[in-house]
Parts: C-alpha cells; structure tokens; sequence
C-alpha cells in the first residue's frame, strides 16, 4: 500500500507541474491507474517466482553433475547448460537489440527442462532438496564482489592508460 501511496503522490506532482496557458494540464487522478496496479504486483511476484526457480534448477542441476548415478548423455547436456548459465559470455551478445535477451530466455530454459528430463527422478529430488538447503543457508559473499570489484577497477585503469599512452 505504501507503494501504492507513492504512485499517487508521484503522478499527481507530474501532472500538477505542468501548468501552461497554451498547454492545458489534463486534470487525470492517480486513482485511474490503480486497478491495474495489484496486477502488476502479481505478474512481477510471478516472475520472481519463476527466476527464484531458475536459480534454484541452476543449482541443483550444478550439484547433480558430479553424481556417478547420472547417465552420460546427461552429464554432458547437464555440464553444457550450467557452463552456459554461469559463463558471462553469450551465444548472442546483449547489446543486439531483441535477439541478444532471446538466447537468454529460450536457450537457457530449455537447456535446464532438458537436464532435468534427462537426470533419474530420485536423484533429482534428492540434489532439489540439497539445494533449497544450501541457497537458503548461504549469505552474499561481499569480499568476493569486492575483489572482482577491483579487478575491473585494475583492468579499467590499465585500458585508460593505454589509451592516454595511444594517444601521447
């Protein structure tokens, strides 16, 4: 409610601002857009739900790879999807418009629909179980953000100064 609360104060300061004699501010309440408001509340707990999800099939799927239990066909299938799920490099690039995110949203899935077909059903619950132990257990690991933090700070500075040596 309280997000709600700060919607209609927020689109009530919009269009109060605007005040012009040749532009006529449209007198609009907040209040119309409300009722769609709970939706979307509820699609983006959805798809909250759904990446938790992602996340947590990622984990088990990466748990289960070293089980002997699992077949060889999906141990290779299995290994490929979680190297591409953790790896920062893209089939297609982000930066291209619309495809870059396509790989990310059919790929992926699919990849981790077709490791979980693949692998034994007890096996399967047994590292699902193991997972949602381990990632509800584990907390942000901020002295590793930290030193990739200063990796990149390091690699920025050393391609500054390339530049500025390019360019002296």
């Amino acid at each position: 409610m309280e997000l709600a609360a700060s919607f209609n104060r927020n689109l009530s300061i919009c269009f109060a601002v605007g005040r012009h004699p040749h532009f006529p501010v449209a007198r609009l309440h907040a209040a119309t857009f409300l009722p769609a408001f709970p939706v979307q509340q509820a699609m983006l707990r959805k798809w909250k739900e759904i990446v938790r999800k992602l996340k947590e099939d990622i984990y088990t799927l990466y748990l289960a790879s070293k089980d002997p239990r699992i077949p060889f066909a999906a141990k290779v299938v299995l290994l490929v999807t979680v190297a591409y799920a953790f790896s920062p490099i893209d089939l297609i690039p982000d930066f291209i418009p619309v495809l870059g995110y396509l790989d990310d949203l059919l790929i992926l899935p699919m990849g981790i629909w077709l490791s979980i077909k693949l692998i034994p059903a007890p096996v399967l619950a047994h590292y699902r179980q193991k997972a949602k132990e381990q990632m509800h257990r584990q907390k942000p690991n901020y002295i590793m953000g930290g030193i990739i933090l200063i990796i990149w700070l390091l690699i920025g500075y050393w391609v500054y100064q390339a530049y500025m040596n390019q360019i002296n």
